[in-house]
């Protein structure tokens, strides 16, 4: 490791499958700006891979908390930036340099987020390639994000309670909130792989909204701003056509078997365009309709228990 580092970059891992390809990108980018280090934080042992790659700092958290493990690779980090990406993306060969270059000529932000791409394999295969998509529109995602390290650490890094998600908004709303600037580079470029057999993504997803309600209590006008409301558009019809339903069979509308095949038409609509042109399987298929059609009264109950815990009020 060099004696001078000018950027660290620090990588939460819960991927041992993943995290290989990410660490050959991140050796092949530090060999064009040498003054900096690789710190992963994992949550599984990582002994064979620390064997493998003697030159990166490897720290053993078991809780799987992303920010945690954030927060205990920044505190050892030398460098006056502190880069983040994920185990699951891999970086372009000038991602390293760039940052640092790009912060060096624009000293009056915090931080530059980059530009991601998702991965589009060679052969189909099965996942939400559409969804996946929502990852190239910026959003202070810490899978390509660099920070200065003092201003990182002048809010005291990522909040702990935001264990799974929406600890990168929040770290950017803090910064915002104190009226600093985090900048776009296009130059900045990651690629996110896309993740195969997760049939239940979009539920874990809903059920990963239960941080919206303390995002929203740190951060109502930038929340209001950026995410708008935890609830989609496809939930919201969902619910809105199975209370037709139930309307329908408690006899104040006719025709409930109508109501039924607009509601089956109308989630098959969704889940065609969630899972995009990837490899589907009819029980893929079907897992995506049943999750749009319980999806909306998870996140319901995520974000009434959110709101009670949090002190605050967010459904809508």
């Amino acid at each position: 490791m060099n004696s001078s580092c000018e950027i660290s970059v620090v990588i939460a891992s819960h991927r041992p499958d993943y995290i290989q390809a990410c660490i050959d990108s991140l050796i092949a980018s530090r060999e064009l700006f040498p003054a900096s280090e690789i710190i992963v934080v994992a949550d599984y042992p990582h002994e064979v891979l620390a064997q493998h790659n003697s030159a990166i700092t490897w720290i053993f958290h078991a809780h799987r908390s992303i920010s945690a493990k954030r927060n205990v690779g920044a505190a050892i980090a030398r460098g006056s930036l502190i880069a983040f990406t994920d185990d699951d993306c891999y970086v372009d060969i000038n991602w390293i340099a760039s940052g640092v270059s790009y912060c060096k000529e624009h000293g009056e932000c915090v931080g530059v987020e980059g530009h991601t791409t998702v991965e589009v394999p060679a052969v189909a295969i099965a996942g939400p390639l559409r969804e996946y998509k929502r990852l190239e529109k910026r959003g202070y995602r810490t899978n390509n994000i660099v920070y200065r390290a003092e201003a990182f650490r002048a809010v005291n890094g990522f909040d702990e309670r935001f264990e799974l998600q929406r600890e990168d908004m929040d770290l950017a709303f803090s910064m915002l909130a104190l009226g600093k600037t985090i900048d776009y580079c296009e130059d900045l470029c990651v690629t996110h792989r896309l993740r195969a057999n997760e049939p239940w993504d979009l539920l874990k997803s809903t059920l990963r909204r239960r941080w919206d309600p303390l995002l929203y209590k740190k951060h109502k006008r930038l929340y209001r701003g950026w995410i708008g409301s935890p609830c989609t558009l496809s939930f919201l019809m969902s619910v809105a056509l199975q209370l037709c339903i139930a309307t329908a069979f408690a006899g104040l509308l006719p025709a409930p078997g109508v109501c039924i095949g607009i509601l089956v038409v109308v989630l098959s609509f969704f889940a065609g365009r969630r899972i995009g042109r990837s490899k589907v399987t009819p029980v893929q298929f079907g897992i995506e309709i049943l999750s749009y059609l319980i999806g909306p009264w998870i996140l319901f109950a995520v974000l009434i228990g959110a709101s009670w815990k949090y002190k605050t009020f967010l459904i809508y």
